[in-house]
């Protein structure tokens, strides 16, 4: 049996960043290096996430849900002006992860 962390680790968070890349990069004008130092990864995965190489399997579901692109536009929002820290950062990734177990998107802890 597949702990659910593992769900978690391998859709919800690169679909998380492949839409915090995608808002960085088109809303906010960053360039990929740029939004790749925001976001503390390398501009080629950046570059995978705004292909949805990486994350793709869900954005879509994400970007269904009002609440869940709310709270991702607020976080790219702080992470592009460096407002958040990584408790901020965690906290954010979990209201995703409980709004997304609610709509059966991906079976998430609470």
């Amino acid at each position: 049996m597949r702990h659910p962390s593992a769900d978690v680790a391998r859709y919800l968070l690169p679909a998380v960043n492949a839409l915090i890349a995608r808002e960085l990069v088109e809303k906010y004008g960053l360039k990929r290096s740029e939004a790749a130092k925001v976001m503390e990864v390398t501009p080629a995965a950046v570059t995978q996430y705004l292909k949805l190489s990486r994350g793709g399997k869900i954005v879509e579901q994400l970007e269904g849900s009002e609440k869940i692109m709310r709270i991702i536009f607020s976080l790219a929002r702080r992470m592009r002006t460096g407002k958040v820290n990584s408790e901020g950062f965690n906290l954010a990734i979990r209201r995703v992860c409980r709004e997304a177990r609610t709509l059966g998107i991906i079976p998430c802890q609470p």
